[in-house]
């Protein structure tokens, strides 16, 4: 969903899982890489910055990636893998990020584009295969072009990417070498990242890179654009095999938390249903298994919260309040007010699923909000008379 209403959003954020952490998985000697990245960049606002002159020996900050079958850690150099250092854990070579509790999300965070005009990559064999990290690497050139228009403003955006990979053949494909911020590549660029990802993936890892992106920005209307480049560079070095990293936490993919967020706003009734009888609906799949448990604490938590119910009035309540008010005060108990405000579906879940305390704390919440807003709504009519001043 494309956002999260504040009051659900705080349900969302709250420790509501009692446990549900995954058990670590057994360790599996030398199941994985260990390797640190070494990178430099440079942002000017003119043609001419170039990646080829920045020097990976100038990074005073480098990163120590542990890169494992499923999970893939980048942290600091020197740091432990904890959660609490992670600047960046991959799962199937996809970021996730904190969530509910311990449950973790995994998906790229989305880049707002309306609209795609053009869209151009080629990835071809170079000529200036050289040796990283001790390995022979194979040189491949990348070029790509993007235009595409900007969904906030309507700024027209013009991409042009030229970058030369150097590729460890015998090294399975990640993401981590790219950087952790969201003006890496992949982060940056989601179309060019979806066709370079099934590509990388058939030749390996990345392990040094010399990329240049050079972005124009011009108004709707055409205006002439002003014009940046990017130029970064990054190097794999004291690649060794190591053990299978730890598994961070329960993982689950955005678009399952996203439509199981959906059904709770639009029709929570047979979900909080199923989930009051231990039952998570087949429908709903679950990439990382242990997962489950903790979305189930999560919904369970949900349906019985009166947050859940606070979301899904809040574009009533921000649209117009005085119609909702009055459905409020004509309301003489908790059933009464299910009936004014709630769809079938959820005034159900309302009714069976929210205790009762709560569904009286939620009626006397509304009330309150109301009668508020009625003395506002007062102090304001008298000011005005008061002044002369037309309502």
């Amino acid at each position: 969903m494309s956002r999260i209403p504040r009051y659900f959003a705080a349900a969302l954020t709250s420790s509501v899982l009692a446990g549900g952490t995954a058990a670590p998985a057994p360790t599996a000697a030398q199941a994985g890489w260990s390797y640190t990245v070494r990178d430099a960049d440079a942002t000017r606002t003119r043609p001419g910055a170039e990646a080829a002159d920045l020097d990976v020996a100038t990074d005073r900050n480098p990163m120590h990636v542990v890169q494992g079958p499923e999970f893939t850690w980048v942290v600091p150099e020197g740091r432990a893998l904890t959660r609490e250092n992670a600047a960046m854990i991959l799962y199937d070579n996809v970021p996730v990020n904190a969530g509910t509790g311990d449950l973790l999300v995994r998906g790229w965070r989305p880049v707002r584009v309306a609209r795609h005009d053009s869209f151009s990559v080629t990835l071809g064999r170079g000529d200036d295969d050289r040796e990283v990290a001790g390995r022979a690497a194979d040189h491949y050139v990348l070029r790509a072009h993007v235009d595409r228009i900007g969904s906030v403003d309507g700024t027209r955006q013009r991409y042009d990417v030229v970058a030369e990979l150097w590729i460890l053949p015998d090294l399975p494909h990640s993401w981590a070498p790219f950087g952790v911020g969201t003006w890496s590549l992949p982060a940056q660029m989601p179309r060019l990242r979806d066709v370079l990802d099934p590509r990388l993936a058939e030749l390996g890892l990345v392990g040094r890179a010399v990329i240049r992106l050079d972005l124009g920005v011009g108004d709707a209307d055409g205006s002439p654009s002003t014009t940046s480049t990017r130029a970064s560079v990054f190097e794999v070095f004291d690649l060794t095999r190591t053990e299978r990293p730890p598994v961070p936490g329960p993982v689950i993919d955005r678009t399952v938390l996203t439509s199981v967020e959906e059904t709770l706003m639009r029709s929570p009734a047979g979900l909080c249903r199923s989930i009051a009888h231990g039952e998570l609906p087949s429908s709903i799949h679950i990439a990382h298994e242990p997962a489950r448990g903790p979305l189930e604490a999560h919904v369970n938590a949900a349906c019985g919260s009166p947050e859940l119910y606070f979301a899904m009035i809040e574009d009533e309540l921000e649209a117009d309040p005085g119609a909702l008010c009055r459905k409020v005060d004509g309301a003489g108990n908790p059933r009464e007010l299910a009936e004014a405000i709630f769809n079938e579906a959820q005034r159900t879940a309302f009714l069976q699923v929210l205790p009762p305390t709560e569904r009286t704390g939620f009626h006397a919440e509304l009330q309150r909000f109301c009668a508020a807003r009625s003395r506002d709504d007062g102090s304001r009519t008298t000011a005005t008379a008061g002044t002369g001043v037309p309502g």
